[in-house]
């Protein structure tokens, strides 16, 4: 099933870089909003509204972690780059479901963007924030 919790924002997020705690911590709070709404609309303001912000938000935040990754050549650069990729592409697949009419709510969508982060987040980059010495352990 398709998990539409809000996200509760905790220590295990954190990668060890203020600037990009910060941008996550932003971005889960775009997603929360999302969840939050009582829309049944894929083509609602607030879920557009929100997507719109949330991609502006990811590009931002994508740009700066690609430059600093590079910047301390991280051995996982190119996959996390795909990453970021796959994110962008995915969630313009679901947009344009929306706009086609092809799915009756923002369900998928949703639970797309919040599972991506949650595992994105605890998975990858923590990955690189243990590679690169800034968390313990």
């Amino acid at each position: 099933m398709n998990d539409l919790t809000p996200i509760v924002w905790s220590a295990e997020f954190s990668v060890g870089v203020p600037e990009f705690d910060r941008q996550h911590h932003q971005i889960i709070d775009v997603i929360n909003r999302m969840l939050a709404s009582r829309e049944t609309s894929p083509h609602s303001e607030t879920v557009s509204d929100a997507l719109d912000e949330l991609s502006r938000f990811a590009d931002r935040h994508f740009k700066a972690e690609e430059a600093f990754l590079t910047e301390r050549n991280y051995s996982a650069l190119e996959e996390q780059k795909a990453s970021h990729q796959l994110f962008r592409r995915r969630t313009l697949e679901l947009c344009q479901m929306a706009l086609e009419h092809t799915s009756s709510t923002p369900s998928e969508l949703l639970a797309f963007v919040r599972g991506w982060w949650v595992r994105h987040i605890l998975e990858a980059d923590r990955r690189y924030a243990r590679e690169l010495g800034l968390l313990p352990g």
